[in-house]
């Protein structure tokens, strides 16, 4: 058993498949087949099933999957390392945030952080919540920023940095703008300005607001958006007191819910993954920028 062993067969369960984990690792499909026999060979097991027209891991592979995610990151810890001791070593850093977040917040935070580590190279990528997941385990971001989902069978983890509840927003002319505890139920009534049907926010809503029943009158994916519609009258919505204290919007009124409603915001990284040193300084800047930044206004 070898690391080149261990890096096909991680990358082939991460990219689900020969072919991709080929493409991402710049060698042929033939090359990795042959690792993940010869890995086989050593195990003494299989460590892929075929099951319903589809690859599924082994007891043994699974096993397997979780122990060399660890080993790797050793390795790569310890290869970083070595080759930063004079801490000149070149990283390029690529995080993963919603629009709000990289419009508002990271633009500070970036230049907070090159100002320290000018050496390093840093980038946004704009993406949901839900996105989180697949783009930290096909290596397209390190970590991110969102609203907290459901991370089932994932080496993926969420560490909260707050918690945002929700309020009722109407525009200034609108009806409800009198009423001080919006009752969930009169939400049905009214027009509705939603957030997409793959929004985190849409998924936690739906007890509350069954898509059947509500007169939805838009579909936005971003809060900017719901916000915007609301002013012109087109409707109510629901978003996180977060969002509104950020963009502190004109023309519209603010209320309570008549239901406790509310939803944990944080951050995403695979736990078996190797963070270097500057991805370790830029997560714990970007910590300590919603802890004294954030929480303060909530």
């Amino acid at each position: 058993m070898n690391l080149t062993q261990l890096r096909y067969f991680n990358q082939t369960v991460k990219c689900k498949g020969v072919s991709a984990a080929a493409l991402k690792l710049f060698v042929t499909q033939p090359a990795v087949t042959k690792q993940i026999k010869l890995l086989e060979e050593e195990v003494g097991n299989k460590l892929f099933a075929k099951r319903n027209n589809s690859f599924q891991l082994t007891t043994a592979g699974s096993i397997l999957f979780d122990k060399s995610g660890e080993i790797l990151s050793l390795f790569d810890e310890l290869e970083d390392d070595l080759k930063n001791i004079d801490g000149t070593n070149f990283e390029k850093i690529i995080v993963g945030c919603g629009s709000l977040a990289a419009r508002i917040i990271f633009p500070e935070i970036i230049k907070k952080f090159l100002a320290t580590y000018p050496n390093n190279d840093i980038s946004i990528f704009e993406c949901g919540s839900n996105e989180m997941n697949g783009l930290i385990s096909n290596d397209t971001i390190d970590f991110g920023t969102g609203f907290k989902t459901i991370l089932k069978g994932s080496t993926i983890e969420f560490e909260k940095l707050f918690t945002s509840k929700f309020k009722v927003i109407c525009s200034e002319n609108n009806i409800m703008a009198e009423t001080d505890v919006i009752k969930i139920e009169d939400i049905l009534e009214l027009p509705y300005i939603s957030y997409s049907t793959n929004s985190v926010i849409i998924n936690l809503l739906e007890n509350y607001l069954p898509t059947e029943n509500i007169n939805k009158v838009l579909n936005a994916q971003y809060s900017e958006t719901i916000i915007k519609y609301v002013q012109l009258n087109f409707g109510v919505s629901i978003v996180p007191d977060y969002i509104l204290k950020l963009l502190k919007p004109t023309g519209i009124a603010i209320k309570e819910l008549d239901v406790e409603l509310s939803i944990d915001f944080g951050l995403f990284k695979d736990k078996n993954r190797y963070l270097s040193p500057a991805h370790k300084k830029c997560i714990d800047l970007v910590k300590t920028y919603y802890k004294k930044s954030i929480e303060s206004i909530l």
